[in-house]
């Protein structure tokens, strides 16, 4: 038989031979285990690596190899799937928060809030040979899947210690006999009090032998990683509402009443903010405050006013108008087209139609001069906010009695600052849209995989960065919205048969080509999807994509043709964009 093949045998008949030999794990050791584990995936730019992982803290915290997670360094993006194989799984995204190379050991931060009950480290070193030991992974990683793209059961497998291996006394590592194989890597091993006592490092195929690492090696590891911070995620025409920031210290000392944290912004030389952070837990700390200065926001916006065959260009200070009775800050419209059928095109790409008050007198400077513009009657007003610095600048400062305990600096890149799921590098999970939108809409149910889709047309081409904002907003039956992302030739048939009649135009899709993968050049590479599920499956036009090759720079994003095939295009709402979006709801 193939070697592929022969070594998932052999190693399947020794994780049933050993489960046979040992004595019955407790039934509630076992299912806390299972809960707390996860398959970790990652695009290591030749396709999907596979290992475990498990958590250690209820906030979202796991722990695997650092081998596991290679090439990602600190902040890198994974997968990670809970309760693979049964009916409540749950695939998120997740970051890398630390790395221990030299022990082989990584800490992993989930990118969405979590309930889950952590397993308990165990630095006991009353640990002798034979003693019984249980480990919770998925070897072979989606191999053991009983269909291709779906995920795999997770494998239990009990064995027991076989060797204490040490350096002049010193106890390095621990030698098991269970059969672990490549997937198991990350593996918690638990004893028969439902502590892990290590971490499982590696698997010898065709063997019952097996290597983890020491849970006291985590110490270090835990130090060095003192503060989490996962800057707000919102989209650009929110920026002018006050922000939420999150900041979390993974080890809090003893007297947490005596920590203090400070958040510090800067945009720019002149801008130097201070915010003392508030908590009630002593390890979750909030702030909420603006992202930007006031002086920034409250900069004019620029109007493009078209009138019959002329074209004016003012600022004006931002001011609130009225259409179709829905209050709307001026900053946040992209275009009014007034005639028969006025309509109005928000940056978060909705349109509305309707009658517009509050542009009959506006005070306009036109080359600094005020003039009063009736702009009720004009063909055309394109608005364009005040531009934006770069970057903010922050730094986390965490004391307690006045004595630094960690500290944290870094860029919020205010460029690709667009939400959660909007970003050309890795997204960020979820993040925050208001107000959401509820979709009344028709929506298609798709029996393999039990999510909604609908298609949104429109009469502007928004850009991919619009539409991904709307729909993001969007809402049906309390399920989230966002930009359809395809897994399958099965599902790409589904939408094509559902909506390839309604798909005159180019429509986005979820895609992006991330700006930091190491083969960005190359026009195949580096795609991601905005849910941060494996690119497992693709279908490009002939000759597609072909990237900045085909003349056009920087196409990172993705759109559907009529005919269901795929073409990368640029960030922009031009006229042969795609002319609307697909939307995806999950269950």
């Amino acid at each position: 038989m193939p070697r592929r093949i022969g070594e998932i045998a052999v190693g399947l008949l020794l994780v049933f031979l050993a489960s046979c030999c040992q004595a019955g794990i407790p039934p509630e050791i076992v299912q806390k285990a299972k809960q707390a584990t996860a398959l970790v995936q990652v695009d290591d730019g030749d396709g999907i690596a596979e290992g475990s992982a498990f958590c250690i803290d209820g906030i979202g915290l796991f722990l695997t190899n650092t081998h596991v997670v290679e090439p990602l360094e600190v902040g890198g993006k994974l997968t990670l799937i809970l309760r693979s194989g049964e009916k409540d799984q749950k695939i998120i995204t997740a970051h890398v928060v630390s790395l221990d190379k030299d022990a082989d050991l990584a800490i992993l931060k989930a990118d969405v809030p979590l309930k889950l009950t952590p397993l308990t480290l165990s630095v006991t070193r009353d640990l002798i040979e034979t003693t019984p030991v249980v480990a919770f992974g998925y070897p072979f990683g989606s191999d053991l899947a009983l269909k291709p793209g779906d995920y795999p059961s997770i494998t239990v497998s009990t064995g027991h210690i076989t060797a204490l291996h040490k350096i002049k006394g010193d106890l390095r590592s621990i030698q098991i006999d269970a059969s672990l194989n490549h997937g198991n890597s990350g593996s918690p091993l638990l004893n028969d009090n439902s502590e892990v006592i290590a971490v499982v490092q590696e698997g010898f195929p065709g063997s019952a032998i097996s290597s983890a690492i020491l849970v006291k090696d985590l110490k270090t590891l835990l130090t060095q990683a003192q503060i989490l911070f996962t800057p707000p995620s919102q989209p650009l025409e929110h920026l002018r509402d006050p922000q939420e920031f999150h900041i979390q210290l993974l080890t809090p000392p003893t007297d947490a009443s005596a920590v203090t944290v400070d958040l510090l912004l800067s945009a720019d030389a002149n801008d130097h903010r201070t915010f003392r952070a508030t908590s009630k837990d002593g390890r979750i700390f909030t702030v909420n405050t603006l992202l930007l200065p006031v002086r920034t926001l409250l900069a004019p916006l620029q109007l493009t006013i078209r009138a019959r065959q002329l074209e004016i260009v003012g600022k004006v200070v931002d001011r609130t108008i009225l259409v179709a009775g829905e209050e709307v800050p001026l900053s946040k419209v992209r275009r009014i087209t007034n005639g028969p059928r006025t309509t109005v095109l928000l940056s978060d790409a909705r349109v509305l139609t309707g009658v517009i008050k509050g542009l009959r007198s506006v005070s306009v400077d036109l080359n600094g001069e005020q003039t009063n513009l009736n702009l009720s009657q004009v063909d055309s007003i394109d608005v364009t906010p005040p531009p934006l610095p770069a970057s903010i600048d922050f730094h986390i400062a965490a004391k307690q009695g006045g004595k630094l305990l960690g500290d944290l600096q870094g860029k919020i890149d205010l460029q690709n600052h667009k939400g959660a799921l909007v970003r050309n590098s890795p997204p960020r999970g979820a993040g925050n849209f208001s107000p959401p939108v509820e979709y009344k809409g028709p929506v298609v149910s798709n029996p393999q995989n039990g999510h909604g889709y609908a298609i949104i047309s429109m009469a502007a081409a928004p850009s991919w960065t619009e539409a991904n904002d709307a729909a993001q907003a969007l809402r049906y039956l309390g399920r989230r919205g966002h930009l359809v992302t395809i897994t399958s030739a099965a599902e790409n048939d589904f939408i094509v048969g559902n909506f390839g009649k309604l798909l005159g135009g180019r429509f986005w899709l979820g895609g992006y080509k991330d700006t930091r993968d190491p083969n960005y050049n190359d026009p195949a590479s580096g795609w991601r999807w905005v849910t941060g599920e494996p690119w497992r499956y693709t279908n490009w036009q002939p000759n597609e994509p072909n990237g900045s090759r085909g003349g056009a720079p920087h196409s990172d994003f993705l759109h559907m043709v009529a005919n269901g095939q795929w073409n990368d295009e640029q960030n922009a709402a031009q006229g042969d964009s795609a002319k609307g979006f697909l939307v995806e709801f999950d269950p």
